[in-house]
């Protein structure tokens, strides 16, 4: 049961990412298959509008201050491959694709 539930999430997170690659034109990390990715923005930003005004469009997404206690000179924002299924992946990809020029 254990391989079978590790295979399929192995699976998803594999489809996951190539669906992320399809949007987005960044290096890969060196796991080839990460529960999550990062996109670059402007440091310039204020992390919390960031997360609000992704918010408020249905994103919830986390910048990278949060990860961090000291200041960062290379933002990111942090987009989760795992948390939900597919189709709700693809259309916050779609929407923040639309969104993220005026981040970075």
């Amino acid at each position: 049961t254990v391989q079978k539930i590790r295979m399929t999430k192995f699976a998803r997170t594999k489809e996951a990412n190539k669906r992320f690659d399809a949007y987005f034109d960044l290096p890969r990390p060196s796991n080839p298959y990460p529960f999550y990715r990062n996109i670059p923005i402007s440091p310039e930003i204020s992390p919390s509008v960031v997360e609000k005004n992704f918010l408020e469009k249905g994103i919830r997404l986390y910048h990278s201050n949060r990860f961090t206690s000291q200041q960062q000179p290379d933002p990111f924002i942090r987009i989760a491959l795992s948390s939900n299924h597919l189709e709700i992946l693809e259309k916050g990809l779609r929407i923040i694709k639309e969104e993220i020029k005026n981040y970075q």
